[in-house]
């Protein structure tokens, strides 16, 4: 996903950076031991992610949390609401900072909810903070929200 998403954002220098050389070649490695010696970081979905799913999942949908940092920009892919990875996209940032297909510079986020065939996004990271704390709504989550069935009233599974 690191290295797609960071051709897509980033486009052909990206290809050309390190990082992007290393996620290449840990894509294609088969020797399980050599391609974990390789320097890809982030942490695997047994792992636990960075600690963003407890706010920043949804419930029942998928979110991917793109975050810039001073020297990074990662990718926190959060399944529903409760299983989390993080992936280092790119530690060269020059290569994001005035790039135009950077959302925001807090930080952004995709909503999918593959039931409902719905994607949501991008959503500033400060407007889904704000929506997931009641401080402001934002309508098209707001809509997604009122498309929730109570699990009570799903019919009972039986063996």
């Amino acid at each position: 996903m690191a290295l797609g998403f960071g051709y897509k954002l980033l486009g052909e220098p990206f290809l050309a950076s390190h990082y992007a050389a290393t996620l290449s070649k840990a894509l294609r490695e088969p020797d399980s031991a050599k391609r974990q010696a390789l320097p890809v970081h982030g942490t695997s979905f047994l792992q636990g992610g960075s600690g963003h799913s407890p706010f920043l999942g949804w419930d029942g949908g998928h979110v991917l949390l793109f975050l810039p940092h001073v020297k990074t920009l990662s990718l926190s892919v959060i399944l529903f609401g409760k299983f989390e990875a993080t992936i280092l996209i790119s530690d060269e940032p020059q290569l994001w900072r005035n790039s135009p297909n950077i959302v925001d510079e807090d930080g952004w986020i995709y909503v999918t909810v593959p039931q409902r065939n719905i994607g949501l996004g991008p959503i500033t990271l400060p407007d889904y903070i704000a929506h997931k704390s009641g401080t402001k709504l934002v309508s098209s989550l707001t809509e997604l929200e009122a498309m929730r069935i109570d699990p009570t009233k799903l019919p009972k599974c039986t063996e």
